[in-house]
């Protein structure tokens, strides 16, 4: 999750899916056991641009779908939409923040 947060403050969703993909699947599921849902829901819509045989495939098969959605008007639209309400709303770091507090044997490692 903490990897997911520094992917979008860096360069947003579509950075997101090309350096991460498959991960994507996981992380999806542990923004939900951390109750960020609004984060989750923005994921969900950014994954939804891309077949899930391609999520799970090989990085160069996301790489090129990737490239060819950057053509796509209504799919970069939708990225820099998710990019700004992620950026304007997320709970993130408040959340991770929170969960290290008080688990006495947990760590953050960057």
């Amino acid at each position: 999750v903490y990897t997911f947060d520094c992917e979008l403050q860096n360069g947003g969703f579509d950075q997101l899916l090309s350096n991460l993909g498959a991960q994507c699947i996981e992380i999806s599921a542990e923004l939900a056991k951390l109750g960020l849902e609004l984060e989750r829901d923005l994921l969900q819509r950014a994954l939804s641009w891309i077949p899930t045989e391609i999520v799970g495939g090989k990085p160069s098969a996301l790489r090129r779908h990737l490239v060819k959605l950057m053509d796509n008007e209504a799919y970069c639209n939708e990225v820099s939409l998710l990019d700004e309400i992620y950026h304007s709303n997320s709970r993130v770091n408040e959340t991770l923040r929170e969960f290290v507090c008080t688990k006495s044997t947990c760590k953050i490692r960057a």
